[in-house]
């Protein structure tokens, strides 16, 4: 099969490092791995060294060079350039989003000679072109839904074209072909919408099987370039954001260092919260057992979690967790023992007995499910075991990849 895949987030490059970027390139390897070519539409393709993955990416240029949207596209950008960051600045970001979506929707005669089969697209806020470009082609469209991102937006920074983007979301939403969506949580959203109930597909994140695999010798390696000692390591993966609870872990941990002297916690990634942890590791009087990477390349992620003993997903409490955590999948694939929060997809997992759980944002609950793991190693260690089979029997990229394409095709012969 010939796939279009659209991404017309300028906030996800497609060469990130941060989960959506992650996830784009795995979706896109693993359509390509087992054997289907594709061609990826975004606007953000920078290249940055040392990633896994090459992918065929079209530039917006590419898309058609002397459309009047391109050309408004430019002036956008340069005006943003000019801007001092504030409202009139997210009022052009809005702008450029719509301005390359009309461009994205305009691009058949660019795209035309690809003959795909299908669009598969990511969903952006104000991401209409995708399913334009679909309906021009004449092919269906399946989109990618990982949230609510009008709702998002909203509240974490504020929407200037709100009425506009909502808009947009339930026509996509209602328009497209099939919905893949990420969670139970999303798939009511989305019936809620007024889609269709058989066109909502629930499929959860994944991990790339073949990394994550137990490594000696890296766990070694980090523990010696970062002096973790010989202790137990407790860690955390991720963007160190307030809602992934990293305060409440420090904490926690700050309470189990008093029986576990030896004990060091260890933060890979970086984000808006990192300078308050450090401040609050100094205050806890817990400074020099913490230890912090700052931002790193994904493929270098196995290596962190194997120098790990338990790994950690500290979420705070949340009315509508919709997410599909990809680090609780990439815990459990590395083999670790997995301390997590009980909210939104993590219940089922600590139901199944394949993740130690904690009542979010619960600090001393934290500590308490962290001191049973580190009481009992053979217990949680079989545990692990049973997580790792588990997670690579159900929640690959690859078997993602496949489902996505069962789907396309019961569309395409619908079509047909």
């Amino acid at each position: 099969m010939r796939i279009l895949y659209v991404c017309s987030d300028f906030g996800v490059p497609v060469y990130g490092h941060k989960g959506a970027s992650i996830h784009l390139r795995a979706m896109a390897r693993a359509f390509a791995d087992i054997g289907h070519e594709l061609r990826v539409l975004s606007p953000a393709i920078e290249r940055e060294a040392n990633l896994e993955f090459e992918v065929p990416v079209e530039t917006p240029v590419s898309l058609g060079p002397h459309t009047e949207a391109l050309a408004e596209l430019r002036r956008v950008d340069r005006m943003l350039g000019q801007l001092d960051s504030g409202h009139t600045a997210r009022v052009a970001q809005e702008i450029r989003n719509l301005l390359y979506n009309r461009a994205l929707a305009n691009a058949t005669g660019a795209l035309r000679d690809f003959r795909a089969d299908f669009v598969y697209e990511r969903y952006a806020l104000f991401g209409f072109g995708g399913l334009d470009l679909a309906r021009h082609l004449g092919i269906p469209h399946v989109l990618e839904v990982n949230a609510p991102l009008s709702l998002e937006q909203e509240r974490a920074r504020g929407l200037h074209l709100g009425d506009l983007a909502r808009a947009i979301e339930h026509r996509l939403w209602t328009g497209s072909d099939a919905l893949l969506v990420v969670s139970e949580e999303l798939r009511a959203m989305a019936v809620e919408q007024g889609v269709a109930p058989e066109r909502v597909h629930v499929l959860p994140n994944g991990v790339d099987a073949e990394r994550f695999t137990p490594s000696p010798q890296a766990a070694s390696r980090v523990r010696t370039e970062l002096g973790l000692g010989a202790g137990p390591v407790i860690g955390f993966v991720g963007s160190l954001k307030a809602w992934h609870g990293t305060d409440v872990l420090l904490r926690a941990f700050a309470s189990i260092l008093k029986r576990w002297t030896d004990a060091r916690l260890l933060l890979v990634g970086d984000g808006p919260a990192a300078q308050d942890l450090r401040h609050e590791a100094r205050e806890l009087g817990i400074a020099a057992a913490v230890r912090s990477t700052g931002a790193i390349e994904h493929a270098r992620v196995p290596d962190y979690l194997a120098a790990m003993d338990i790994a950690v997903a500290p979420y705070l409490p949340s009315d509508d967790f919709y997410f599909s955590p990809i680090k609780v999948y990439e815990y459990l694939a590395a083999g670790k023992p997995v301390v997590a929060s009980r909210i939104g997809q993590i219940v089922p997992l600590a139901e199944a007995g394949f993740v130690h759980p904690a009542e979010a944002g619960d600090v001393d609950g934290l500590a308490r499910a962290l001191n049973e793991v580190l009481a009992a190693p053979e217990a949680a260690a079989l545990r692990a075991t049973r997580g790792r089979d588990w997670v690579l029997r159900e929640r690959t990229w690859t078997s993602n990849a496949r489902r996505a394409l069962e789907i396309a095709t019961a569309r395409i012969v619908a079509r047909a």
